[in-house]
């Protein structure tokens, strides 16, 4: 992803941070199906993810299309929402400029996978 004024652009779809989250909106009408996919996605995990889990998962917010009035052409869009208590690796490296011990983040994190043996 490559970000300028405002705008990432993602592979197949523009991203706004918004209010409400992350902005997407398809690029080329041709990979609207590929964002409906995505919403879909999204909206069954929130059903079938373990809650523990449900914090790796975006929720989505709102999806729908939008008409581009000069072009006519419509593009799908997906609202996602935001990810709470995650850093990026630049707060990290000033947070913890000689290195974090590798692990530190695997034994922090709950793991999707038990132990054999265990219920």
């Amino acid at each position: 992803m490559s970000g300028a004024s405002g705008v990432i652009r993602g592979d197949i779809a523009n991203l706004y941070q918004v209010r409400g989250g992350l902005l997407k909106i398809a690029r080329d009408p041709a990979n609207n199906d590929l964002l409906r996919r995505e919403a879909t996605a999204l909206t069954r995990l929130q059903d079938v993810v373990d809650p523990a889990l449900l914090a790796y998962f975006p929720p989505l917010v709102a999806t729908g299309r939008r008409d581009d009035t000069r072009s006519g052409i419509r593009r799908h869009v997906n609202l996602i929402g935001v990810l709470g208590g995650f850093r990026n690796l630049a707060e990290v490296r000033t947070a913890f400029p000689a290195g974090v011990d590798p692990r530190d983040p695997a034994s922090s994190a709950p793991s999707p996978c038990r132990p054999r043996g265990s219920q």
